[in-house]
């Protein structure tokens, strides 16, 4: 009869004589002074308890102050303890509750489950719960469960709270990568001057019409500091530049928290209620200025062409390119298999425009009903007054001071307006000239399209044109197929 020997089975894994390894693992959400103590407190804690428990020895306590506990992105002592684990240096690991652990569910989860298949056991003193026990993975599923969902209660009443500081015409910010203000003994913004004459330099070189490299090159040649202590750059200028604290406003949650448990924060489209405070503090910049520095940053990233020509395909910009030719500039970025366009040549494109001009003049019946010389003006104007009517849709209907900007600008440009029989006989002195006079040619023309073989013109009055490609003069290039 056979015999049947019966071993049993370990409850723990053990290192040498016996002696289990156990690490304590401690977390606290902020840098304040009271969950500092909190944190003291933990370790403290873990150390008497291990050291006076038989049969334990002290593996490490790995503790992550002032991080979040819904993602372990950040929590470098987790990551090394779950690495320590995955090495057999650690037998049983010992926290505080599960929302010191995880406050995701599916991280808590994901991350127990990995220990258990270690053969490593998580014990949560406060619930009571060893994930190597029976039930012990349905109960850290509700009380996980629970913990996000305290967690997420928590976030919304943060919200609310700051909410009601909006509300109020309360502004929190950061001041030390804030150039141009700082805090005073009482909380309220006061400006550096020092700082402000770089501020009104930058805004003044842009309405000037100095590109942002330039500005860039201006200030750090000069060995003036950024914001973060470090060289400048086009970002930074165009953050500086959209800021609309240095007119003395302040735009309030302009992003917002879409996802909880993932630090998700997306800039605020309309997803919550944005609170423009006109006034709020004192300005380095005028009103006027900042609008004007808005409007020439709206028209340098408009899609522009200096020949007026853009892709009916794509709608991108012709720019000049290799071989005196005008070539789309996603074709030039992104090649032939983005946008197949033509590419046109210099002399095509100034003897289209010639023909255009000059099949106008024929044509047109009342040449002077034709032609609107408010469109003769400089584009910044223009954009001027769309950027004016956007601010104004988008704040409230009682600021009197924007409506009279725009009505001042108005007025600007109506004086600015020259004699119509001025233009025309400008118009007709240029069309008859054999040599190609661009600039002021092109002050005629609104915009240029070009599409299957067929340029079509639109003057400054509204008439449109359309003239075929010369096949025979100018045969279209054949787009080289790349090597696979």
């Amino acid at each position: 009869m056979a015999t049947i020997t019966v071993i049993p089975a370990k409850e723990n894994r053990k290192g040498e004589q016996g002696i289990i390894r156990v690490a304590a693992y401690c977390r606290v959400s902020t840098d304040r002074d009271a969950q500092e103590s909190s944190y003291e407190i933990q370790k403290t804690h873990y150390q008497e308890l291990i050291d006076k428990t038989p049969g334990w020895c002290l593996a490490g306590i790995y503790a992550d102050e002032g991080i979040s506990g819904t993602s372990v992105k950040h929590r470098e002592a987790f990551i090394r303890m779950m690495r320590d684990s995955e090495k057999g240096l650690i037998d049983l690991i010992v926290t505080k509750s599960i929302s010191r652990f995880a406050r995701n569910t599916i991280d808590c989860l994901g991350y127990a489950r990995m220990l258990k298949a270690h053969r490593v056991p998580v014990y949560f003193e406060k619930e009571n719960i060893n994930t190597m026990d029976s039930g012990g993975e349905f109960l850290l599923t509700v009380m996980a469960s629970l913990a996000q969902q305290e967690s997420i209660s928590l976030s919304q009443n943060v919200k609310l709270g700051l909410q009601y500081r909006y509300q109020q015409g309360k502004v929190s910010m950061g001041f030390s990568r804030f150039l141009g203000f700082k805090k005073n003994e009482h909380g309220d913004m006061v400006v550096v001057e020092e700082e402000a004459l770089v501020v009104r330099k930058i805004y003044e070189m842009l309405i000037d019409g100095v590109s942002y490299g330039d500005i860039c090159d201006f200030l750090n040649t000069r060995g003036i500091s950024s914001p973060s202590g470090k060289v400048w750059y086009k970002a930074t200028i165009r953050r500086m530049l959209k800021n609309e604290k240095y007119a003395g406003d302040a735009m309030l949650q302009k992003t917002c928290t879409t996802d909880v448990l993932n630090k998700v924060r997306e800039k605020n489209n309309g997803i919550v209620p944005l609170y423009y405070i006109k006034d709020h503090h004192e300005p380095i910049v005028s009103h006027e200025v900042w609008l004007k520095a808005q409007a020439e940053m709206m028209r340098r990233t408009k899609p522009f062409s200096p020949y007026k020509l853009y892709c009916k395909k794509c709608g991108s910009a012709y720019r000049i390119s290799k071989g005196n030719c005008l070539m789309c500039s996603t074709r030039i970025k992104s090649g032939p298999r983005r946008c197949c366009s033509d590419v046109i040549l210099i002399e095509e494109f100034e003897e289209v425009v010639l023909k255009a001009v000059n099949s106008f003049i024929e044509n047109a019946k009342d040449v002077k009903n034709a032609m609107t010389l408010e469109t003769t003006l400089p584009d910044y104007e223009e954009e001027y007054v769309r950027y004016t009517d956007l601010i104004i849709s988008q704040m409230s209907k009682g600021v009197k001071e924007l409506e009279e900007e725009k009505e001042r600008i108005l007025d600007r440009i109506s004086l600015m307006n020259r004699d119509e029989e001025d233009n025309i006989k400008e118009l007709l002195s240029l069309s008859d000239r054999k040599a190609f006079y661009r600039p002021r040619l092109l002050n005629y023309l609104r915009k240029m399209t070009y599409a299957k073989k067929t340029f079509t013109i639109e003057f400054v009055g509204g008439a449109v044109i359309e003239i075929k490609k010369d096949l025979n003069a100018y045969p279209v290039r054949k787009v080289r197929k790349r090597r696979k």
